[in-house]
């Protein structure tokens, strides 16, 4: 349970930080300026979040929520089918937002 929740924070900061990123290259002029920012950052998160689900998640949990690790709720369990086809979704509706 530690090891989760410690993996679980580090998702966390790996979020803020591409968030600072993300912020800082646009103020920068690194991003181009017709790349819409919002969509960038969802779509970067939903891929933290699946690569991590992975990583967390247990290979025999089957079921389609879990609790979240980080704050209150559910969360589709990217190790079921269903709840991966949610998170594929997801990326797929924010990179059709990128362009």
């Amino acid at each position: 349970m530690k090891k989760t929740k410690q993996l679980n924070h580090l998702a966390l900061v790996l979020m803020i930080v591409f968030y600072f990123l993300l912020l800082a290259g646009n103020r920068l002029h690194i991003i181009p300026a017709n790349v819409n920012m919002v969509a960038l950052f969802s779509f970067i998160l939903f891929a933290i979040t699946i690569i991590f689900g992975f990583i967390i998640v247990p290979a025999d949990e089957k079921r389609l929520f879990l609790p979240k690790g980080i704050g209150y709720g559910w969360t589709p369990n990217p190790r079921n089918r269903i709840g991966l086809l949610i998170y594929l979704g997801l990326l797929a509706l924010t990179a059709m937002a990128l362009f």
